[in-house]
């Protein structure tokens, strides 16, 4: 199994732990295991165990927090190299890659703070506005990998991000199969 997949069944399980969902949180890795899709693997979840809209829910809420977690990591790993830099530098001038990617980090809190919001609303309206929410979210975050360009983007900020994203990817998952 790819260790993507293992730390999305971690991320999962914690999910069903926190929410104290009545899933049988010890099934998750038998079925997902044996699942490449993880959409097919929460909608197989939620078929044969039983997950209810408010679990759903609870997990998308859960999970949002932990992206923006993640996500303020991302900006403060950026802030933390940018201080570093020589002050006569581009990126003290505002307009290097670093400067950029806190910038776009921002943007991303903001989209995954919006996703709050139709979470307690109900209908199809609230459904996208979460999925666009975090879509937006996601976008921007990419951005900041983007913002190096041809240059290296530092490890500890692409592995910082890369945990960002992996999170988003599953609120949008989550976001998808919460019913209408």
């Amino acid at each position: 199994m790819k260790a993507s997949s293992i730390s999305f069944l971690i991320i999962l399980a914690a999910l069903y732990y926190s929410c104290s969902i009545i899933c049988h949180a010890s099934s998750i890795s038998a079925i997902c295991s044996t699942t490449a899709n993880e959409t097919l693997c929460i909608q197989t979840l939620k078929s044969t165990q039983n997950c209810t809209n408010d679990d759903l829910r609870c997990m998308a809420r859960f999970v949002t927090k932990q992206a923006i977690n993640a996500a303020k990591n991302v900006q403060n790993i950026a802030q933390l190299l940018l201080s570093r830099q020589n002050k006569s530098g581009p990126n003290y001038q505002g307009t290097g890659p670093l400067n950029d990617c806190a910038t776009n980090c921002n943007t991303t809190l903001y989209y995954l703070g919006s996703c709050y919001g139709p979470l307690k609303q109900s209908g199809s309206s609230a459904q996208t506005n979460l999925l666009n929410w975090a879509w937006f979210a996601e976008s921007y975050l990419n951005n900041c990998d983007q913002d190096f360009g041809p240059s290296v983007e530092p490890q500890e900020l692409a592995a910082a991000s890369s945990t960002a994203k992996q999170l988003i990817e599953i609120l949008l998952t989550v976001a998808v199969i919460i019913p209408v």
